[in-house]
């Protein structure tokens, strides 16, 4: 199915490629997520850097002893996008993401790298326009946890997944001159994560399929001039 789509895009790519002449110019991207509760690590065209700090308790009711605990830590996400104009108003390009988080709830440290393939098409040659916008890679994660043996050492386990996303978005595109625009969109995207690491049998087997929407805010620069 993950073949499927990408050979599907790239089938597009080189359709419009075909009935176009080159003469766009290329543009880099990135974006920030506006809002939204859920913040999946694997979020598409995002960047940024977050700080969480969870504190609590929790009560035995026999015997009535209190624990606490705390857990901190931070994650940063890069995400570059490079594309290049068709036509004034079609183009495609790549997405490029790497993520990283310490957060020490879950693992000792996380991180994915993905790369993935996006076709965009503005529907109007003004300063403001709607757009559309389809969107699938592939990428891999590893996480370290921290384990305790039956004898009382402690040792890491890294767990590896393989990831694949698809996406589509729709917003407005801002252009402010001939060199910077602003997008304001809403992304919707689906992230399928595999367990890869068949050497690792402590770990089980699984898949997960994840959809999360959210608003995004990219700025975009280009190079160069369209022709006419």
């Amino acid at each position: 199915m993950q073949g499927k789509l990408i050979f599907i895009l790239l089938l597009m790519f080189s359709t419009i490629i075909s009935a176009q002449e080159s003469k766009g110019r290329f543009f880099v991207e990135t974006g920030v997520k506006i809002s939204g509760g859920s913040n999946y690590l694997n979020f598409a065209g995002k960047t940024g850097f977050s700080y969480n700090h969870i504190k609590g308790y929790y009560k035995f009711l026999q015997p009535a002893d209190i624990h606490s605990y705390s857990y901190k830590g931070s994650s940063w996400s890069v995400a570059p996008r490079v594309g290049y104009y068709l036509t004034k108003r079609a183009s495609i390009g790549i997405d490029c993401q790497y993520f990283y988080s310490n957060f020490e709830y879950e693992f000792e440290n996380y991180r994915i790298s993905a790369g993935g393939i996006f076709a965009r098409y503005l529907f109007l040659d003004k300063k403001i326009t709607p757009f559309f916008e389809i969107k699938s890679g592939l990428g891999r994660s590893k996480g370290v946890e921290e384990y305790v043996s039956s004898g009382g050492g402690s040792y890491m386990k890294n767990e590896y997944q393989n990831l694949f996303y698809f996406g589509m978005l729709g917003g407005f595109a801002f252009k402010l001159n001939d060199k910077f625009g602003v997008n304001i969109s809403v992304l919707a995207q689906n992230t399928i994560e595999k367990f890869s690491d068949k050497s690792n049998f402590g770990t089980p087997v699984f898949k997960i399929s994840n959809w999360e929407v959210g608003p995004l805010l990219s700025l975009n620069y280009v190079f160069g001039r369209i022709k006419d």
